[in-house]
């Protein structure tokens, strides 16, 4: 459910409650901007597309910690991907501030380290599918 209301000072403040039940809320010169918020993040709730603002806010060796526990992986394949995070120079930067070069020079750093073709490849897609799209910039 979500709202509208003007605030005492003439702003408006659209309303609604993310997946997890916490109020979000902006302040807007105009209703009609207002409404526009409110419609667009509506809609990516209902597709399925919302991210909440705060979610890149964990660092990827957070999200990877988290994530790690949910996948069914071959053995070597979880070691693998434990290992390069461990060494990834960017395992402490916020998902939300992580740039493609970021993750270019780690595939770079890969390659040196004698990596296989195939676990670059594997963890580079898990990079730019998992947190690229939805935080990183370019």
């Amino acid at each position: 459910m979500a709202s509208i209301k003007q605030r005492p000072n003439g702003t408006w403040r659209p309303r609604y409650r993310d997946e997890m039940r916490r109020e979000q809320s902006r302040h807007f010169r105009t209703k009609r901007d207002a409404q526009r918020w409110l419609d667009e993040v509506t809609s990516q709730v209902v597709t399925g597309m919302y991210v909440d603002p705060k979610a890149g806010a964990i660092s990827l060796a957070s999200y990877f910690a988290d994530w790690s526990q949910r996948q069914m992986r071959a053995p070597t394949t979880t070691v693998t991907m434990k290992l390069t995070v461990a060494k990834c120079a960017f395992r402490e930067v916020e998902l939300r501030s992580i740039r493609r070069s970021h993750v270019e020079a780690c595939v770079k750093q890969m390659h040196a380290g004698g990596y296989a073709p195939g676990t670059i490849k594997r963890v580079s897609t898990m990079w730019e599918r998992r947190s690229m799209p939805r935080y990183a910039n370019d």
